[in-house]
């Protein structure tokens, strides 16, 4: 099954597409679908040459299946949110699945920051631990995205 997955993004990767959707069809019918061929099925979709209407109703309903098949894989709630925002235009609708993949996120953070800050606390001390905490809190203000995008809102000055 890895061996499908590893091609599968081949195919997308070279613009496969025909060979891609074909492909993961195959997989539907093995049972062996994950969240991610979905979202490679929906980004190959929108690349067809079918009725732009039928595309992103094929598109949305993908993406729809691959929110509904695993809802703690953030990246589908990320790329559908994406696509309701910026190919459907309703900012409305991609809210919700923004906060869901923002809460999917901040509790694998979480997870992974309180398992470092025990190891910290364990070969270190709990003060040091704590520093650690505090620090990782602010890590996702200085990512190298969010401070370009703060720059385009002229919210964040990197002085």
């Amino acid at each position: 099954m890895e061996n499908l997955f590893e091609k599968a993004a081949e195919f997308s990767r070279q613009g496969k597409y025909e060979d891609l959707v074909s492909l993961i069809s195959k997989m539907e019918a093995m049972g062996c679908l994950h969240p991610e061929l979905l979202i490679l099925k929906s980004r190959c979709v929108q690349t067809t040459k079918l009725p732009i209407s039928a595309g992103l109703e094929e598109v949305e309903k993908t993406l729809k299946e691959a929110v509904s098949m695993d809802k703690t894989y953030f990246p589908a709630f990320v790329e559908l949110g994406y696509f309701k925002l910026n190919v459907l235009d309703n900012a409305a609708e991609a809210i919700p699945l923004f906060d869901k993949a923002i809460e999917i996120i901040n509790s694998i953070a979480a997870e992974a920051i309180l398992g470092k800050a025990n190891c910290i606390s364990e070969l270190k001390t709990k003060e040091e631990a704590i520093l650690f905490i505090e620090s990782a809190k602010n890590n996702i203000i200085e990512s190298k995205k969010m401070k370009e995008f703060l720059n385009d809102l002229h919210i964040y000055s990197s002085d």
